[in-house]
């Protein structure tokens, strides 16, 4: 075996032990971060009456989405949130770049 073909065996080994090495971290975090997310998901296709508990929880599908899309309220609270959003994302990011500049 020449001199490159076991340096890049030896890449590959050390490339190998290092993906088992960050497996179990990268597992945790991939649960931590999905898990909440698709169980926000999939309460989000049911109706929640909290004032009526026994009635259950039962699948409505899109129709939350539906009703949010054609409120005025959260219309409202999303045109807010872009701007509060917009506003204060060009502001840091300015007094970001004269900072950076400055030093």
């Amino acid at each position: 075996m020449n001199r490159r073909s076991s340096q890049t065996l030896l890449v590959v080994r050390e490339a190998r032990l290092a993906w088992i090495f960050m497996g179990p971290a990268l597992a945790v975090l991939l649960l931590i971060a999905t898990g909440p997310l698709l169980a926000t998901l999939w309460e989000s296709f049911h109706d929640h009456d909290l004032r009526l508990p026994w009635l259950g929880r039962p699948f409505v599908g899109l129709t939350n989405y539906q009703e949010a899309a054609t409120d005025p309220r959260f219309q409202e609270a999303l045109g807010h949130t872009l701007a509060f959003t917009l506003l204060t994302v060009s502001l840091e990011l300015t007094l970001g770049l004269a900072l950076a500049l400055a030093l």
